[in-house]
């Protein structure tokens, strides 16, 4: 995914922390990495019709979050409706809209078993 994230989105991913190695952080606790507010950002997998935004990827050091899913929950499909970058490492703004939604990102679609067992996988390598 990060190859095509850099593949797609050149600019966005060609300066500063969002051209370093991101680590998956997906479904980790992450309280002590956020520093803005917003209801919606939860480590969780969504209830039924459900919308959050999720963590995705931090830094190679343990200490930051760097992308953001918009995640729908969908009877047994997880959609990723949009991806966008912690503006707080973009433009040093702080906001409560502090992620900055790539355009034009083509949906993903999971589903959920597959989803639940990647994201027990990633943190049974914690």
């Amino acid at each position: 995914l990060q190859k095509e994230l850099r593949y797609t989105y050149k600019q966005a991913f060609k300066e500063g922390r969002f051209k370093e190695l991101f680590m998956p952080i997906l479904g980790q606790n992450f309280s002590n990495k956020l520093d803005f507010q917003n209801d919606k950002i939860s480590e969780r997998i969504p209830e039924d019709n459900e919308t959050l935004i999720a963590p995705i990827y931090g830094c190679h050091d343990d200490c930051c979050i760097y992308i953001f899913a918009e995640v729908t929950r969908n009877g047994n499909h997880i959609f990723w409706n949009l991806f966008g970058r912690n503006k707080k490492f973009v433009h040093k703004e702080d906001s409560a809209l502090n992620i900055l939604w790539l355009p034009q990102f083509k949906p993903l679609q999971f589903n959920i078993n597959n989803y639940s067992a990647l994201i027990n996988t990633l943190n049974q390598n914690k």
